[in-house]
């Protein structure tokens, strides 16, 4: 779970644009920089001290700016309408098969 951890704290640090310094007790401590890089960790279970200059920021990112809000209602909203398409379209593929069996047996 320590790396799972970290692999999220990396993903957030890409997200926000922003170093995120992982200190932990008992697992992997790490710097993280804004491009997700990870110049500095320490080993599991190993007693370290981690030094980095790290830089200061200020601005926002579409992300911090949005909040979680509106990108999961817009791939909600994506996600719905890919469900209808599929829905409607099966639906018009099993009309269209019966109309032909129904075709085909007033044939015979």
């Amino acid at each position: 779970m320590t790396y799972q951890q970290l692999a999220m704290s990396r993903l957030r640090a890409v997200e926000h644009s922003r170093t995120v310094l992982v200190p932990v007790t008992s697992g992997v401590s790490a710097v993280i920089l804004p491009d997700g890089t990870v110049p500095q960790r320490t080993g599991q279970f190993v007693p370290a001290a981690l030094v980095a200059q790290v830089p200061r920021r200020s601005s926002l990112t579409p992300a911090t700016r949005l909040g979680p809000l509106l990108p999961e209602a817009a791939l909600a909203a994506l996600a719905t309408a890919a469900l209808a398409a599929v829905t409607i379209r099966a639906a018009r593929d099993r009309i269209a098969t019966r109309r032909r069996t129904a075709g085909a047996d007033a044939g015979n």
